[in-house]
């Protein structure tokens, strides 16, 4: 279950197993369970992290089930 703390304020952004940024979004309307699920769609798409919008900083990983 996404932590209800961090449902405002954050972007989400999506690796691939090299460890580049492929794709990102910043929660604001969408509920973060639809945005992660988007972004999973996408096969290269290894891991996502959470991360503040204002600085950038690390907040959690987010791992296919």
């Amino acid at each position: 279950e996404y932590p209800a703390e961090f449902r405002q304020h954050r972007v989400v952004r999506a690796y691939n197993e090299s460890n580049d940024m492929i794709d990102a979004v910043v929660l604001g309307e969408s509920e973060p369970e639809t945005v992660i699920a988007q972004l999973f769609q996408n096969p290269v798409a290894a891991f996502l992290q959470a991360r503040s919008v204002t600085r950038g900083c690390y907040t959690f990983a987010i791992e296919r089930a």
